[in-house]
């Protein structure tokens, strides 16, 4: 999504075969209920993410359909971004300084690290992150509210678990 886009995403499953999401600096990205799954026939060449600076961000996983307790709309529900776990350990994925980002769900990326880097605002009302690594940089705010959790089908996870690298 280039500078200056203004885009909202219909509820769905995005796959994104062999390319990155990439968000640059002034675009407008928005959408409810969807999930973006990223992949590859080989999996040396499945992308990653990228949320520049001074861009808006407002993603949402699917969640309850409002019907019935415990019915969850698909089999992503709670999951806003998954990538391939035989995706290379050597891949990053970024939401940069400045980034105002509503990220709600889960972000799955078993074998790359996740980087909040300096001053990214990431609000939200649920956000789990399952990843090889999350770095943090400068002035980064992230949260979480384990209720808005269990209503995107997402159980608590009950423990936080933090390792600190030199």
């Amino acid at each position: 999504f280039n500078s200056n886009a203004d885009v909202t995403l219909n509820p769905g499953v995005y796959v994104i075969y062999g390319g990155d999401f990439d968000i640059t600096s002034g675009a407008k990205v928005t959408g409810d209920g969807v999930t973006i799954i990223l992949t590859a026939a080989d999996p040396a060449n499945t992308g990653t993410i990228a949320i520049a600076g001074n861009s808006i961000v407002t993603l949402t996983a699917p969640g309850k359909d409002g019907h019935e307790e415990g019915d969850y709309i698909g089999e992503y529900a709670g999951m806003l971004f998954s990538q391939d776990p035989d995706a290379p350990s050597n891949g990053t994925n970024v939401v940069g300084g400045g980034a105002n980002a509503i990220l709600a769900g889960a972000l799955y990326f078993p074998n790359q690290k996740v980087s909040f880097n300096g001053n990214s605002n990431v609000s939200n009302n649920c956000l789990q992150i399952v990843a090889s690594q999350v770095q943090f940089a400068g002035a980064s705010n992230v949260g979480g509210d384990d209720t808005a959790c269990q209503n995107l089908g997402l159980p608590e996870i009950g423990i936080d678990v933090a390792r600190l690298f030199e």
